[in-house]
């Protein structure tokens, strides 16, 4: 676990269900571990992906990888919270060219 978060072990079968040649982007909704885990991942396997996070949680993204460009990192300012996350991560995945990791974003939508 190279980056200390067992969220490496969700993260592998993820990418290997995103078939090769897809056209978009994952979208990932973090707060911690899952987002690191997904940069490291998605950097490794080159998955273009977009992982979201409120600023608190910038600190802990720390892949030990180096991030590829099609890898990007969305931080959302201020006060946001995980819950600000999740509902912007849904609003992007729902856009063409991009789609949902799953778990809370795809519970988000009204």
């Amino acid at each position: 676990m190279e980056t200390c978060s067992f969220k490496e072990l969700e993260g592998v079968p993820v990418c290997a269900r995103v078939p090769e040649g897809a056209h978009g982007s994952l979208v990932v909704v973090s707060a911690n571990s899952t987002g690191r885990a997904f940069l490291q991942l998605c950097s490794r396997y080159g998955v273009p992906a977009l992982v979201i996070v409120p600023e608190s949680a910038l600190g802990r993204m720390w892949p030990t990888v180096e991030k590829q460009p099609d890898v990007e990192l969305a931080i959302l300012r201020g006060d946001a919270e995980y819950s600000d996350a999740i509902e912007s991560a849904g609003k992007i995945a729902a856009r063409e060219g991009y789609f949902p990791e799953g778990g809370s974003q795809e519970r988000s939508s009204p």
